[in-house]
């Protein structure tokens, strides 16, 4: 089951509270775990009216969020509001390679790049929503994504024998050499 973490800046959680219910229902739709659940009751925050406190120290929710981001498979940032926090949160996601989807709000959406400006990271989606529904589509897809291990170049050395029966293979099947040694370690 992959591990989900989710998190959002301080200044906009109190208003993320009416998605957060149909954002974790697709997180876990999809067979997944939400870890560090923000709205429980043991949660670090304390809603009133529409602001938000905190309930413990600031450098203790920071830790916990790092935690966090060790712990899981891939992460979530809603993008609405930059902030130092999540934009260095984000970045230590993406250095541990972690695959990273950042949604942000439609009208939000260049804020947002300002987080990853001049980025091409292939573990970071960003991703515009305008409603629940859009966004709980683009948390599915994030999720379904197979993002395959990196893939590395080896070079090696085979007795001309076994050299050649890879390749007579090769050419029967139809298949590329390295389709046929990667099928044998299979076996």
């Amino acid at each position: 089951m992959k591990k989900i973490y989710f998190t959002c800046s301080g200044k906009e959680i109190a208003s993320f509270r009416k998605f957060y219910p149909e954002l974790k229902k697709s997180i876990v739709k999809k067979k997944c775990n939400l870890i560090r659940d923000w709205f429980t009751e043991e949660s670090v925050w304390q809603f009133k009216n529409k602001t938000t406190e905190y309930k413990s120290d600031m450098s203790d929710i920071f830790e916990e969020s790092l935690s966090a981001i060790n712990e899981a498979d891939r992460v979530i940032f809603s993008g609405d509001n930059t902030t130092m926090s999540v934009g260095y949160q984000l970045s230590i996601a993406l250095n541990k390679k972690k695959p990273v989807l950042l949604l942000v709000r439609g009208k939000n959406i260049n804020k947002a790049r300002l987080y990853v400006y001049g980025s091409n990271n292939p573990l970071l989606e960003i991703k515009t929503y305008s409603n629940i529904e859009t966004l709980t589509e683009r948390i599915e897809s994030f999720l379904e994504k197979d993002f395959a291990k990196k893939k590395v170049r080896m070079n090696f050395f085979l007795e001309e024998e076994l050299h050649d029966k890879i390749e007579q293979q090769a050419k029967e099947t139809g298949k590329t050499k390295t389709d046929i040694i990667k099928e044998a370690l299979k076996k």
